[in-house]
């Protein structure tokens, strides 16, 4: 029996099962797209809480953890808005201008994709490593990076080809979460 009809039947203490599991990979996962204790320990507070009040109408079908993270996402996007809702009336006619929750998640996403590609880009070997930042950062040519580096330009290619092949499989993962966060904003 699964998770979701185990909690319908059985309450309480298959919740608490379902919250020692979970919560601190919630945390975890809020935390990291936030950077925000407050804002993680809200978010997970929030999750359960909707979980134990509508346990008896969740979808049978689909795994308790898919559940979990599915309604986190959607109470840290109406957190966002009702912070940025609340933050924009404060300052309205003061001059300010706050970024609107339409703004925010985006800016969220970014941030943690810098740092995931980051991540990527430390993990290559340190020659490729080296050839990629002076390709795509450094906006070097193919011939300039050979020559600073003493390697030919067939070789300077295969490493950024060998970056690209290592680094792309990533990007397209994150472009469907970007979508999925897009069309929970806009109600697609």
């Amino acid at each position: 029996m699964d998770l979701v009809n185990q909690l319908q039947q059985e309450g309480l203490p298959v919740f608490r099962k379902i919250f020692d599991t979970y919560h601190h990979r919630v945390y975890n996962y809020i935390y990291g797209k936030t950077k925000s204790e407050y804002m993680a320990e809200e978010v997970v507070q929030l999750t359960f809480i909707k979980i134990w009040e509508r346990r008896m109408s969740l979808p049978g079908h689909i795994e308790m953890v898919a559940l979990i993270f599915q309604i986190a996402n959607t109470t840290l996007i109406d957190m966002i808005r009702k912070y940025e809702r609340k933050n924009h009336l404060m300052v309205f006619g003061e001059g300010t201008h706050e970024l609107e929750s339409a703004q925010v998640l985006p800016l969220l996403f970014l941030k943690e994709t810098q740092q995931k590609l980051n991540n990527l880009i430390e993990s290559l070997p340190p020659t490729r490593r080296e050839v990629f930042r002076m390709s795509r950062f450094e906006e070097m040519s193919h011939k300039e990076i050979a020559n600073k580096l003493s390697i030919s330009p067939k070789t300077v290619e295969n490493h950024i080809n060998l970056a690209l092949k290592y680094i792309r499989p990533f990007f397209s993962h994150f472009l469907s979460v970007f979508l999925i966060i897009i069309a929970n904003l806009f109600k697609f």
